[in-house]
């Protein structure tokens, strides 16, 4: 089912029967690009893990021009993919271009709960404004297209030991080349639940910048406690080796013996 974006209030979540208005972007897209499908339910979602589904009931006018969509909330459910197991962090340096913008959206569909931009001593952060609302804007859009309802929290950039610090309890991991994991750690142990006494709640990988980890950056890592995980044989972009470590991350939570499973 189309998703579409919903702002809330979480101390008063529309009910079913309740009407409310879409905002100008997402009115747009159900009213212009959909042509409203009046006949159709539609799936709203609040970034929160709240999804509503709901119907066209109306249109009103903006003050700035344009059209907005009233729709009618037909039922309210908490979606419970975003509260099972653990919860996702990816560290992650800022790098140059629209290559980040990749590790956004693929963040969001891998199902990180928690986005943390770094700044590091070999990455590039280009200057200019607007660059957390893009980072916003295409959060929001991926949330829409892969079916999630829950937006990962977006820090502001962070050097690596604040972004230490601000991932203090969580199980921490960090991707590394080939010709860097002497740097942070024993990059041959392998990486199994078997590691787990519990099961973690908290998981967070760290990224590097092309220009690699400088030695100090690998010696802060490993006195953390950040475990090397094995990415492959190969030297990644670090876009690659976000989405490719996200990725085995997140298949190492779900094999976890989670209580009840």
């Amino acid at each position: 089912m189309r998703q579409f974006f919903l702002a809330t209030d979480p101390a008063a979540l529309p009910q079913p029967g309740d009407r409310v208005t879409l905002d100008r972007d997402e009115s747009h897209h159900l009213l212009g690009v959909m042509r409203g499908a009046g006949d159709r339910d539609w799936c709203l979602v609040d970034g929160r893990g709240n999804r509503f589904s709901a119907r066209m009931a109306g249109q009103g006018g903006h003050p700035h021009g344009g059209r907005l969509a009233e729709v009618e909330i037909l039922g309210a459910e908490r979606d419970p993919r975003e509260d099972d197991g653990p919860r996702l962090t990816l560290a992650c340096a800022v790098v140059k271009g629209r290559h980040f913008d990749l590790v956004v959206e693929k963040a969001v569909e891998l199902g990180a709960h928690r986005l943390l931009p770094l700044v590091t001593a070999r990455g590039v952060i280009e200057p200019g404004e607007g660059r957390r609302a893009r980072w916003e804007a295409l959060m929001r859009a991926a949330l829409k297209q892969c079916g999630r309802s829950c937006l990962p929290h977006l820090d502001d950039p962070l050097d690596l030991a604040a972004a230490l610090t601000a991932c203090g309890g969580d199980h921490l991991y960090v991707g590394a080349a080939p010709d860097e994991r002497a740097l942070v750690g024993d990059g041959a142990r392998p990486v199994s639940t078997a590691s787990f006494s519990a099961p973690p709640v908290f998981l967070a990988l760290f990224i590097g910048p092309e220009g690699g980890w400088t030695p100090d950056e690998a010696r802060r890592l490993a006195a953390a406690g950040a475990r090397p995980l094995d990415l492959g044989p190969f030297t990644l972009r670090t876009e690659t080796a976000a989405i490719v470590g996200l990725g085995a991350l997140r298949a190492l939570a779900v094999g976890c013996p989670w209580p009840g499973s």
